[in-house]
């Protein structure tokens, strides 16, 4: 009989941020405040060393939280130097024409081939807006 292997465990959406560096108006909301500060690529591998199910992260999915390209960029970046990251889901424009420009950017560039979609962030949008948008074909 052999032993089936543990199912390995994947943080479907995982933010990271740094303050300092890149502010988050969104997190200005008191009803926030225990995820209004810092968190690093450091703090995940911290944080996937504790067991969850007598079970260990084997990786995440990074995603991005600003409609911010070079927040996908830094994101991708880190990809490529932090193990735990398998995939990031990113933002650009989807509404513009250069929307393929963009997207070719940021497969070329450093840890592009970590991107595996990209993202619209309706929060703050009227349903009618967002209807009304005109989506490219790029």
């Amino acid at each position: 009989m052999t032993t089936a292997p543990a199912p390995v465990l994947i943080d479907a959406h995982h933010h990271l941020w740094d303050l300092d560096r890149r502010p988050q108006p969104w997190l200005d909301d008191p009803a926030l405040a225990s995820i209004s500060r810092t968190f690093t690529s450091g703090e995940l591998r911290s944080t996937a060393t504790r067991p969850i199910a007598g079970r260990h992260l084997h990786g995440t999915v990074a995603v991005q939280c600003m409609p911010d390209v070079p927040e996908t960029e830094d994101l991708l970046t880190l990809a490529e130097q932090e193990p735990l990251i398998e995939a990031v889901v990113g933002w650009a424009d989807l509404t513009s024409p250069a929307i393929g420009e963009v997207l070719d950017r940021l497969l070329a560039g450093p840890g592009g081939a970590y991107l595996r979609s990209l993202r619209h962030l309706v929060q703050g949008e009227t349903r009618a807006g967002c209807n009304a948008r005109t989506w490219s074909g790029g």
